[in-house]
């Protein structure tokens, strides 16, 4: 055979399997679609289909995802012994069809969460905020005071300034990074099927389905949406000397009252997707090492006080939230056991190796 044959030939079989991992994960693409579709009917039926904005994190999360990974590529090459030879290798595996078709999937799961934060700015078109006096008084009656008083009595002011970069900025890194480190990395196989389907089922689940039901601002908007500025005054007060904190509270007001959705937009405090996603990271973690466990539990606990401390949530949020996502975890590990490899399920357990 010819080399030019021969290239033809490798040509198709890439072709042809990458078609087959496609394939395979397509359960997951029409799970996301049918998720589109219900946003856009929300939308539509709130009288508020401008609010429908599916590929904001395609546009904004996609290129710094990948970004982030020809740099973290770049840093693993520098320390391997021949740099070089280590960053051929990886570019030859990003063109494998397997990786290929993860990244694919990859995208998908960028519009899944443009959709829930569509649905998630249309939630006040739904149902005013009701729930945020019940919360808050359900909060003082569990912990014998407001939380947050606690919190602020533990840290100095300074300690702040430490916080909000590690809360928005670490968490929102982890979020598409433990999706990538599920679709790319082989020794995360066993349990791509369990987190995948944890992730796709919880943000609709709590953060648009769950929130409707409890429509609440939290402590930094209670002001705004009851009327009563007294009761978390003080907390505001003592917050008002953070500019990012506050930057980005007034971003938040803005696009709500001016019904203009962008990325990471909506206000909803019940229950706390930080939460949910930082449960998750500890359930990952515990399948990769005990020390990346103990680390996840560390962030989790971290996640927790810090949303109750910068007046984002109150604390039954997470309790909550860490319950729901707990239990979700428990019942796709018993639908996957249930079920196997099925076409059922096969959508989250495909993965790179897997389709080939």
């Amino acid at each position: 055979m010819s080399s030019t044959a021969a290239s033809v030939s490798a040509g198709a079989g890439r072709r042809s399997a990458l078609l087959r991992c496609i394939r395979g994960d397509a359960a997951l693409h029409a799970y996301v679609a049918a998720y589109a579709l219900a946003g856009l009917m929300t939308a539509v039926l709130a009288g508020a289909p401008h609010k429908f904005v599916p590929l904001t994190y395609v546009v904004y999360s996609l290129p710094l995802a990948l970004f982030a990974a020809i740099v973290g590529g770049g840093i693993w090459a520098l320390w391997s012994r021949e740099p070089f030879a280590a960053l051929r290798g990886a570019l030859h595996r990003a063109r494998e069809p397997q990786v290929l078709a993860a990244l694919l999937l990859f995208a998908s799961l960028c519009v899944h969460m443009g959709v829930f934060t569509s649905i998630k700015t249309l939630l006040p078109d739904l149902s005013p905020f009701h729930a945020d006096r019940a919360l808050a008084d359900f909060d003082e009656a569990l912990h014998g005071a407001a939380p947050w008083q606690y919190t602020t009595a533990l840290l100095p002011p300074e300690a702040t300034r430490l916080i909000c970069p590690i809360y928005f900025g670490v968490w929102g890194l982890l979020v598409p990074a433990a999706l990538l480190a599920c679709l790319l990395l082989p020794r995360l196989r066993p349990v791509r099927a369990q987190y995948l389907g944890t992730h796709l089922l919880a943000w609709p689940l709590l953060g648009n389905a769950v929130a409707l039901c409890a429509m609440s601002a939290g402590p930094m908007f209670y002001g705004l949406v009851t009327g009563d500025t007294a009761r978390f005054g003080e907390l505001l007060r003592y917050l008002d000397h953070f500019p990012p904190l506050r930057d980005g509270a007034g971003y938040l007001w803005k696009t709500y009252t001016s019904g203009q959705p962008s990325v990471a937009t909506g206000i909803s405090a019940f229950p706390s997707m930080h939460l949910a996603n930082a449960t998750m990271f500890v359930l990952l973690a515990m399948r990769v090492g005990r020390a990346w466990m103990w680390g996840a539990i560390a962030f989790c606990a971290f996640v927790l006080f810090a949303s109750v401390h910068l007046g984002w949530h109150y604390a039954i949020d997470g309790y909550f939230s860490i319950g729901v996502t707990l239990l979700l975890w428990w019942a796709v590990g018993r639908v996957l056991r249930a079920f196997g490899r099925s076409s059922a399920v096969r959508f989250v357990t495909t993965g790179p190796g897997s389709c080939v």
